[in-house]
């Protein structure tokens, strides 16, 4: 599939894993099978492993760059706004080959010279916590737990368990409405707001949902569409 949407216009591939919005977390196997493509038509990959500190399947999170030709074709981007929270502060970085960065760093400093100081000061503070993400882990991890086994309550739904990140893609197709009719109705009928999933490509009979709020929300959500689904 990845060397059929390749055409002449193609000069990268992106991976995002763990995935929003489908939480899917690519197997060693699959990252290697894509830098071999890389490698065969000459691209460039963009690594976003931004939710990579999210993993709760057997299998972790794997650098493309950790493969052979991969390393000096891959830039890997990642900040503080998952694991530690700091969302609205929009703290990043990204690395990559020396002679890419030199371009990096360019385009940097012309178009927004460098982040606040004091941003500087807290990343650097959040480098050195561990209990702190890795409590933050234990609540995604119990959140999605739960989560999951609730949305398998609810009529008409499929609901397959994420393998990283905060989100699940549900299948909505056996409630007989579509994602948009579903999304308006949750909200307007359950008073719960849904995204419906053909707002992305190849999203058709889709509903994201995210964990990253409480368990009570999370509860009190799912009471709300089952007590909508099954009226």
């Amino acid at each position: 599939a990845t060397r059929s949407a390749i055409t002449e216009k193609t000069k990268a591939i992106i991976i995002n894993s763990p995935n929003n919005p489908t939480g899917a977390v690519y197997h060693p196997d699959e990252i290697e099978a894509l830098v071999q493509i890389a490698n065969e038509f000459d691209l460039w990959i963009f690594d976003d492993m931004i939710y990579s500190d999210l993993v709760y399947c057997e299998h972790p999170y794997v650098s493309p760059a950790t493969f052979e030709g991969g390393h000096e074709r891959t830039l890997t981007i990642g900040g503080w706004s998952k694991i530690w929270a700091m969302t609205g502060w929009r703290l990043g970085w990204i690395t990559g080959p020396k002679e890419v960065m030199e371009g990096v760093k360019t385009c940097q400093a012309s178009s927004a010279s460098h982040v606040p100081t004091f941003l500087m000061g807290s990343g650097k503070v959040a480098l050195e916590l561990t209990d702190e993400p890795r409590m933050f882990y234990e609540a995604f991890a119990e959140r999605r737990n739960v989560f999951h086994a609730l949305l398998e309550e609810l009529p008409g739904v499929k609901a397959p368990k994420p393998e990283g990140a905060f989100y699940i893609l549900i299948d909505i197709t056996g409630t007989g409405m579509d994602d948009i009719e579903f999304a308006t109705r949750a909200l307007e009928e359950a008073k719960v707001q849904v995204i419906p999933g053909s707002l992305m490509p190849g999203g058709e009979g889709l509903i994201r949902l995210s964990y990253g709020t409480g368990l009570e929300q999370i509860k009190e959500g799912c009471r709300r569409l089952k007590n909508w689904l099954q009226a």
